[in-house]
């Protein structure tokens, strides 16, 4: 069943939906990100503590921009790479254009550009290839099948999230 963005946040301030609506474009969404630093604390935010609270980490990030892609109309499907340094995870989009990606990185390199690929295979690989020179675990979650554990508003409830995504990168 797909649920509207607007019931799903309805439990959001007004202020929160109104700077969601100011973001327009995937480059919107990536500029808003790129305005904090990356946080390093070890817990995982919603999308809505994240406006509230400016801390944003690299899981963190791409929850809240899969969040502002479907308010955009994308389904809501965060990439993640898991090397034996580093996790990494991206919002994924498709458009006219082919594949993108918006993600909150340290490394300008890796976050959303013009670049498009043909397809979501050809994006996960060569990403992979970018960040990790050491064999890398990736999976793909489509969050909408969390929309009942209410993933949008509630960090506790992201557990569930975070131990799906460990089961699919063999790390749990």
């Amino acid at each position: 069943m797909q649920v509207d963005f607007d019931a799903l946040t309805s439990q959001w301030p007004d202020a929160a939906i109104a700077q969601l609506q100011e973001l327009a474009t995937p480059a919107q969404i990536q500029g808003w990100l790129d305005q904090f630093p990356v946080s390093e604390q070890g817990w995982l935010r919603s999308p809505l503590s994240v406006l509230r609270d400016r801390q944003i980490g690299v899981l963190d990030g791409a929850l809240w921009a899969a969040a502002a892609l479907r308010r955009l109309g994308h389904p809501p499907l965060v990439a993640v790479w898991a090397g034996p340094q580093e996790l990494q995870a991206a919002a994924v989009f498709a458009d006219d254009a082919g594949w993108s990606l918006v993600c909150h990185h340290l490394r300008p390199q890796l976050r959303h550009s013009d670049q498009r690929w043909p397809s979501l295979q050809v994006l996960l690989g060569q990403r992979a290839a970018l960040q990790q020179p050491h064999e890398v675990a990736q999976a793909v979650l489509d969050l909408r099948q969390w929309d009942a554990c209410d993933w949008l508003t509630d960090d506790q409830q992201l557990s569930v999230v975070l131990e799906d995504l460990e089961r699919q990168l063999g790390l749990g």
